[in-house]
């Protein structure tokens, strides 16, 4: 006989499967509607699971050891998930894969740290080798490239996507070379032994919001007739040579809302690499905040240029005496007759939000699969901005970005954690102003710091919204109408 316990959770099944037959016509209609013709034929992504320390039982055809080996067996359209552990291999991603590590610290070099994925080239070529089309490749710490090898190359392939990475100790962090229109942002990109980004005869690519520095040559470098490039939001510091460096007939690119601190020089531009567009940069205590050999453009089209900390003061010449927030005089860029015309007082960049958790357990821990609420907002007595968006990084491979809101109220977001690991949370704000194409993005904010173990409760059935919200996901639906097909007759039967 049953009890209730047993009569409830048949209950709630059933519940599931009622609404899922109730919202299933609007999904197939919403399918059909983006050429999807019959859900026997929907190609459905298949996800392979790597772990290189897991028990013998859990691993088959579909549960691997390394990450070649699941690229091997991926189709095009797949996504590969990877746990945390320590993978020493060289792979190549020569197939249209979404390829999701489990999240990275910055660790210092020759130190492993805690709860990272880590891909090491052992020294032997490039750690990650891209030549398809199409790939995404996030949540991983690459390392150990061979001598003039790349922590991540792309060659000859287009429209990918690199982000949520830590990039260090490699010869080269990333280098793009004759590849266009790919994506890389949120990476950070530190202690490689040359150049942290290297854009090679390569062009419309989207660099933005990565940490490229201490690296022993260039944060980043656009060379050999790398055109169209869009380079914003980042933050090049601390690099031996230049944060950015433009070479080599590289022209047409555009430079925007950058901050670029103690560097060697904080952007250099020589080669005839002309037409290049500077604006809302913030040079900071660079040796040398800039160098132009070219012919380039150092304002924006709306009459605003760069902040530079040895021109921003009366006592260096730099007088607003209309309190416009544009500096009065010219200030003469260094290395040729290029000039901004409205110097900044200051950046013009949102300030660096908070962010809290507002529903942590007793134990101020964070446990997987389990929902948490958290609030990100800028205080009011540091508000530039009407309105502002906020991206928040869970330091799990993933990260979560937000409409625009009151600064002063915030928003809330929630997220849910489903592998066990230390993590540091943070958040940016961003603005758009009238007129620009790129947003102005905050620094960092401070980081939250929780453990996440395995949840104390009973999955799914304990937890009623975690378990809908996975049910009445697409892959979710249709396996379950794959099921009812399959078992049709015996159901009929029966």
């Amino acid at each position: 006989m049953m009890n209730n316990k047993s009569k409830k959770a048949i209950f709630s099944i059933l519940l599931v499967a009622m609404m899922i037959c109730t919202i299933l016509p609007t999904t197939l209609a919403y399918n059909n509607e983006n050429k999807i013709q019959n859900i026997k034929n929907f190609n459905v992504q298949h996800i392979w699971y790597v772990d290189d320390d897991r028990d013998p039982g859990w691993y088959d055809n579909n549960h691997l050891r390394t990450i070649s080996e699941a690229i091997l067996k991926a189709i095009d359209g797949d996504k590969i998930i990877v746990y945390m552990g320590y993978y020493k291999e060289n792979i190549v991603i020569n197939k249209m894969l979404e390829v999701t590590g489990s999240g990275a610290d910055t660790s210092p070099p020759g130190v492993e740290g805690v709860d990272n994925t880590i891909i090491d080239g052992d020294y032997k070529d490039h750690t990650v080798k891209i030549t398809a089309n199409g790939v995404q490749i996030s949540g991983f710490k690459i390392i150990n490239s061979g001598t003039d090898k790349s922590g991540i190359y792309a060659l000859h392939c287009h429209y990918n996507s690199i982000f949520l990475n830590i990039l260090t100790q490699n010869s080269i962090g990333i280098t793009l070379s004759d590849s266009n229109g790919n994506i890389i942002t949120d990476n950070k990109i530190c202690y490689n032994k040359n150049h942290g980004l290297w854009l090679y005869q390569s062009h419309m690519n989207d660099i933005r919001v990565n940490e490229l520095f201490e690296n022993s040559l260039d944060g980043l470098k656009i060379d050999f007739t790398a055109t169209y490039n869009t380079v914003n939001a980042n933050e090049a510091y601390n690099n031996q040579e230049n944060g950015i460096l433009i070479n080599a007939a590289s022209r047409s690119n555009s430079v925007v809302s950058n901050k670029l601190e103690g560097n060697s020089v904080g952007v250099k531009c020589i080669g005839t690499s002309d037409n290049n567009q500077y604006y809302y940069n913030d040079f900071k205590d660079n040796d040398q905040n800039a160098l132009d050999t070219s012919k380039d453009i150092w304002t924006s089209d709306f009459e605003e240029g760069n902040h530079w900390s040895d021109f921003d003061e009366p006592s260096e010449g730099a007088y607003d005496n209309n309190s416009d927030g544009i500096v009065d005089k010219s200030y003469l860029v260094p290395g040729g007759e290029n000039e901004d015309y409205f110097p900044l007082v200051t950046d013009g960049r949102p300030n660096p939000p908070q962010i809290e958790c507002l529903n942590p357990d007793d134990d101020d821990k964070l446990y997987i699969n389990k929902v948490y609420n958290f609030r990100v907002w800028t205080p009011e007595y540091i508000n530039e901005y009407d309105e502002v968006s906020y991206t928040i990084y869970w330091e799990d491979g993933t990260k979560n970005e937000t409409d625009f809101v009151n600064p002063k109220d915030g928003t809330v977001v929630t997220h849910t954690y489903t592998v066990e690991k230390r993590v540091q949370i943070s958040a940016r704000a961003s603005v758009k102003v009238i007129g620009e194409i790129r947003d102005r993005v905050s620094d960092e904010s401070n980081k939250i710091t929780y453990q996440v173990p395995k949840n104390k409760e009973k999955p799914i059935f304990n937890n009623l919204n975690y378990f809908l919200k996975n049910l009445l996901s697409n892959d979710n639906i249709i396996t379950f109408i794959r099921l009812l097909e399959k078992n049709q007759q015996r159901l009929i039967s029966n």
